[in-house]
Parts: C-alpha cells; structure tokens; sequence
C-alpha cells in the first residue's frame, strides 16, 4: 500500500523556500514567477507523493508578514497576473487569515493598499464580503478610507451581495462603534454608505429632494385645485338664476 505523507514544517517550508521574497522581486515579471511555483509544486508532488500541492497554502514566517498567503502578497504588491493564477488554483484559499492577531483576508489586504483590480477578481472568485478583522471590520470599513464609491459599488455588484447583505455590511460597527460611514473620506461615499445602511442600496440626496419637492408640488396642486372649485361652487350660488330677469333700477 502507497503511503501518503504530508510535509513536516520544516519540509514544507524548504519546499516553499525563497517563492515570498521572488514574489515581491518579480515586479512586473509575473511569468518568471509562476514559473518557478510551477516547478515547486511539481518537485513538492513528485518529493511527496501528493496530488494537492500544500505549497499553495503555505504562510510566511518573516517578520511583519507572519501568517500571509501568497495571495496576500499578490495582493499586497498588486501583482494581477500571479493574483489571478492563484485564484484559478483549487487549492488556493480566497478567504484565508493571514495570522489570529490580524484575521486580514487578502481582500481587505487590496482594497487598503488600493489595488482595486485585484479586489475585484477577488470579490469575482467568491470573496466573503462579510468576514471581519480583529477590529470588527468588514472590507466596507476598508472601502470607506479609500474614498473611492465606485469601487465600493464594483464589489457589491460583482460579489453578487443582496440588498439584506448590503444593509447589514453597512450596519456593521467596528470595535469603537462606528459605521463604515463614520470612516469615509469624502461626502459621496458617506452617502452613499449612510444610505446602504438604511436602505440597501443608494439612493442619492438630490434624487431625495426632488421626489419630497414633487410631492410637496402635487399637495399644492391639489389643495389649490380644490379651493379655485369650492370658490367657483360658492359664486355660483350667490349669483342670479339664469331665468329671471335682473333688476338694475334704483328705487325713487
């Protein structure tokens, strides 16, 4: 019988070896990287005898990025190409913590580093909008220091979120009790927060007002409507019949 072992720490982070810091070193030059991942995972099946690739899921062990994915970094140097072929890995965890102390999923590592396009093939491969940090904070809390609603309103749609999800996303205080709103970095983006928090999705000030003043306007309308036709009834029985005959002449 074929037995299958899984790598020690030691084995699997010699297996990984150097991949974190060529990760960060490739710059633009993403094909040199998977490149030489492919060739670690193919040297980790044959070593191991394993048909799922553990190196997938390894952590760093350097200082100040204890716990991280390589997705995290991909992510963090924004990096695309090497963030989609991870992604297109079945092995890969989308939703993976980089440590207990930070909880930091790799798409709330995007969005705070404002690599949107890697945030949003994030939110594209089924990326937990939900999951919160150590602080208590969604990806809406990280969304409002950027100042960008756009984005804010790209994840919502390609993370396929309902309005009850939006809602409560928006609901969500942190740690110090705030909303995302509370963070935002300019006044659309409180709008447009405040108003997933109330509603579940955007409904912007002015088209507000213009719905309140028409309203008001058709109140008006009516009410004067029916004071012209209450004042037309009133004239209308003071005034003489008209069959009989009017009587002009002063009296002598």
């Amino acid at each position: 019988m074929e037995i299958h072992f899984i790598p020690s720490k030691l084995r699997l982070s010699y297996l990984t070896g150097d991949l974190f810091e060529s990760l960060e070193a490739s710059g633009t030059d993403s094909a040199f990287f998977i490149d030489k991942l492919e060739k670690s995972i193919e040297k980790e099946k044959l070593s191991e005898h394993n048909s799922r690739p553990l190196i997938l899921g390894a952590r760093d062990t350097r200082a100040g990025r204890e716990g991280c994915t390589l997705l995290h970094s991909a992510a963090r140097i924004g990096n695309f190409q090497v963030a989609q072929y991870l992604l297109q890995q079945p092995e890969t965890i989308v939703d993976a913590r980089n440590n207990s102390s930070s909880l930091v999923t790799p798409l709330m590592l995007a969005v705070s580093m404002c690599i949107f396009d890697i945030a949003e093939i994030l939110a594209l491969a089924g990326a937990n909008l939900h999951l919160q940090d150590r602080n208590g904070e969604n990806v809406f809390h990280y969304l409002a220091r950027t100042g960008s609603a756009k984005t804010l309103k790209k994840l919502v749609e390609l993370g396929q979120a309902s309005a009850r999800d939006v809602q409560q996303l928006a609901s969500t205080a942190n740690c110090n009790r705030r909303f995302p709103e509370d963070l935002a970095s300019n006044q659309l983006l409180k709008e447009v927060l405040c108003s997933y928090r109330m509603h579940g999705g955007y409904v912007s000030s002015s088209s507000s007002r213009r719905k309140t003043k028409g309203k008001r306007g058709v109140a008006f309308a009516s009410t004067l409507t029916t004071s012209v036709t209450a004042a037309a009834a009133t004239a209308s029985s003071l005034s003489p019949s008209s069959g009989s005959p009017t009587n002009n002449t002063l009296p002598l």
